[in-house]
């Protein structure tokens, strides 16, 4: 079912830069399962992945940096199965 499957290589951003409307718009494709043309595959995001963004379909998370507490990293990383830290 996946051997034909190609990854979007190109990222949709939820950050602070972007309006509103297109942080709605990210999230709602976000949702998209694999096999739907409009669907996500690669995003890149601030702090604000933590707060309120409950995707099921989120499947790997890369931290760039520590997170200031274990609590902010427990809250970030909670909402995607396997996380990656990476320290600058």
């Amino acid at each position: 079912m996946f051997a034909d499957r190609k990854i979007d290589d190109e990222p949709e951003e939820l950050t602070s830069r972007v309006s509103t409307s297109e942080v709605a718009d990210t999230k709602s494709r976000l949702e998209a399962t694999f096999d739907q043309k409009e669907r996500v595959d690669v995003v890149l995001a601030t702090n604000m992945i933590s707060v309120g963004l409950d995707i099921t379909r989120l499947g790997l998370m890369v931290v760039l940096g520590q997170p200031k507490t274990a609590a902010e990293y427990i809250q970030a990383t909670s909402r995607v199965g396997p996380a990656i830290l990476i320290l600058k």
